[in-house]
Order: C-alpha cells, then structure tokens, then sequence
C-alpha cells in the first residue's frame, strides 16, 4: 500500500491508495489528515482522481462513472461525474439481470417464458401454467385425483440482460 501527499483538494490529507475492496469489486482510497492522525474518511479512487482533474471535491448530488463499466479501470480517461439520479436510471436500464425460465405447460403443452419470480417452480408439488384457464384445469385434475407429470414443466432457467 503507498502513502502519499494528497493534490488539491486534498492537500491536508495523506492518501493510501489504492486500496481494493474485494465485496464491492472497487478501489478506494483512504484519507488521513496529516494534522490529527485520527481524522479519517475513505473514498473510491476513481472520485480521487476526478476531484484532483477538477480541483475540487464533488458535489453530494455528483457521482463517478466508469465509462467502460470496469470498477477497477480509474484512469483519467475512461472517467465521468454524472448525477446520482442519472447514474441509478443507467444501472437500472443497462445492468439489470433477469432470472428467466423457459417452460412447457403440463396442460396444453404450450411452450412459453417467464420470469423466476412469476413462477412456482420454487415451491415443491406446485406447477406453473402458461395461463390462469390451464392452471384451472390443472387444479381440477389434481382434486379429482389424476397423476400429472411435471416432471417437463421446467425446460431452462437463465439469466437474461434487460436493456429499456
């Protein structure tokens, strides 16, 4: 880990730097004050080097975006400050994964899609139908006592990239 003499704008801290955090998949930085060893504060490294090429630190509002989405790849270049909203909206339009499953229903036999979290396939002895009209009947043949094989009903289950 290197110490160094923080830039403007902070000049009154020493900085080690960088410093992985291995849960978060991102560098940081950690800020000590050369006046009181004791005041201490961590940033991410890449909002380091943003506020050292702006001279000045970011606004709360402010936030670093990695253009080429790699959290580890701070240089200058592949850097941009966008707003907390804007950096959310483009998390939740590009980086959003979907458990998908693909299924065939135990009624009809029609194939179809849906997310994971639509489906019982979760739950043990409960079936998931293309529609409400098949799991009706589905629900009746189970009363009456009639064997049903599930046992198809699940055909993939995957992830799937949603981009809005």
């Amino acid at each position: 880990m290197s110490k160094f003499s923080g830039e403007y704008p902070y000049d009154d801290y020493w900085i080690y730097a960088p410093i992985y955090h291995q849960k978060e998949g991102r560098n940081y930085a950690c800020l000590v004050s050369k006046s009181d060893h004791n005041k201490r504060t961590t940033i991410s490294y890449a909002k380091y080097v943003i506020s050292i090429f702006l001279k000045r630190e970011l606004e709360e509002w402010e936030e670093v975006d990695h253009i080429n989405e790699n959290r580890l790849d701070d240089v200058l270049e592949n850097l941009s400050v966008i707003s907390s909203v804007e950096n959310r909206n483009k998390y939740i339009n590009s980086r959003v994964y979907h458990t998908m499953v693909d299924m065939n229903c135990p009624n009809c036999g029609e194939f179809f899609t849906k997310n994971i979290h639509d489906t019982f396939i979760s739950k043990n002895g409960v079936f998931t139908a293309c529609s409400r009209h098949c799991a009706g009947v589905l629900r009746k043949k189970l009363q009456m006592g009639m064997l049903i094989d599930f046992s198809k009903n699940v055909i993939k289950i995957y992830k799937n990239k949603t981009i809005a």
